[in-house]
């Protein structure tokens, strides 16, 4: 009985659409990977190992770009520009899915918000917007895209007007972490300017 509650539990994780989509992208992932280490091994002395080959493929795909390890081989090269607009595509994804995650948490706790009184303010990708708008409890919520620590912004977002302010560390830059935490106080001192009574949080 148990080993049927397993199994149908695997069956049910496994039919579910993301999981399907995850693990084709992952499988994509680890064939461009062989590819990678197949193609190089014999013309470019960084990639040795296929552990050489799977460090370059998360560079890669997080767009961190070390710069430590690149392709030589042509069959290399292209699959590291299939790997940079994978990466780009996952992260999108990801971005958007956790923020939705954040918002749907939000609306939960606080039921008395309606969506179309939310506004969200960042310099996000489109593809991480269509993400969050695709969910239909956040289809309402009010997008604006521009510098969350910038005034005239601020304003165009309606926050002399508005409650409360949630501010997230602005991750989207290579800023280093001192950069990041200025400009959340910043953001904070602005928009405290603007709206003395407005309830904050960073």
């Amino acid at each position: 009985m148990k080993k049927l509650k397993i199994l149908e539990r695997f069956r049910r994780f496994f039919s579910n659409s993301t999981v399907k989509i995850w693990l084709f992208t992952a499988a994509i992932l680890f064939i461009i990977m062989l590819v990678i280490f197949i193609s190089e091994q014999k013309t470019n002395s960084a990639i040795n190992t296929l552990f050489d080959a799977f460090w370059y493929t998360i560079v890669t795909i997080t767009t961190v770009g070390y710069g430590d390890i690149t392709p030589t081989s042509i069959l290399g090269r292209i699959s590291a520009i299939i790997l940079l607009l994978v990466g780009v595509a996952i992260f999108g994804t990801l971005s958007g899915k956790i923020a939705s995650f954040i918002l749907e948490g939000m609306l939960s706790a606080n039921p008395e918000i309606p969506p179309e009184n939310i506004v969200i303010l960042n310099n996000a990708k489109h593809s991480e917007i269509e993400v969050i708008q695709a969910n239909e409890k956040l289809k309402a919520i009010n997008f604006l895209r521009g510098d969350f620590t910038d005034e005239d912004t601020l304003i165009k977002a309606q926050i002399k007007n508005a409650d409360r302010v949630m501010i997230l560390a602005d991750k989207s830059e290579q800023f280093s972490t001192l950069e990041t935490d200025s400009r959340t106080v910043l953001a904070v001192i602005t928009i405290k300017n603007l709206n003395p009574r407005i309830y904050c949080v960073a």
